[in-house]
């Protein structure tokens, strides 16, 4: 009689240790989400136009602090700035990305020279597209426009570099850009 009574004792702490532990763990896995998406969002910068609705990932300004000309292959793997564009409204929307020089006196960079355009690249990659390289001088600030189908997304990866050019790569240079998205109906 004293066995089956301390089996079923036995059976019953097993029974609230796994109550516990299952507890405990939900509430750590609840609170890495939660944390992790707590820093995750202080990153990104949302802006909400009327008809679309844009995230950059990274922040909305592409700095190149020090330029070094380096292969486009070099190039190509440095981090990306992260964008990601969706269409709110139940019609197609066309919009474009742009990427403007950032010229205001910058106390960061006060004994630099601000790099030319001819000595930059810059590489676009829409998720599931092919990469598209062109030099900064190039193009008229404007590096992609499409259109978006009815609650359609778009990720953009955007990355700049210095380029082989008659600058020295020993004097101070900088560039600062700053990405802008553009919707229109």
């Amino acid at each position: 009689m004293n066995y089956n009574y301390y089996k079923m004792l036995q059976k019953k702490e097993w029974r609230r240790n796994f109550i516990f532990i299952f507890i405990v763990l939900v509430f750590a896995t609840i609170s890495t989400y939660l944390i992790y998406n707590k820093f995750k969002s202080v990153r990104d910068y949302k802006m909400r136009l009327p008809n679309i609705s844009v995230t950059y990932h990274e922040g909305d300004t592409i700095e190149v602090p020090k330029y070094v000309a380096v292969t486009d292959a070099v190039g190509l793997s440095t981090n990306p700035y992260n964008i990601t564009v969706k269409n709110n409204t139940n019609k197609k929307v066309y919009f474009s990305i742009k990427l403007s020089d950032y010229k205001k006196k910058n106390k960061k960079y006060k004994d630099s020279t601000f790099l030319p355009r001819s000595a930059l690249k810059v590489s676009v990659h829409e998720k599931g597209e092919q990469t598209d390289i062109y030099n900064m001088d190039d193009i008229d600030d404007e590096l992609v426009s499409k259109t978006l189908k009815p609650k359609e997304e778009s990720d953009y990866k955007i990355r700049v570099w210095g380029t082989k050019s008659s600058l020295d790569d020993d004097d101070n240079y900088y560039y600062i850009g700053k990405l802008k998205v553009i919707g229109e109906d």
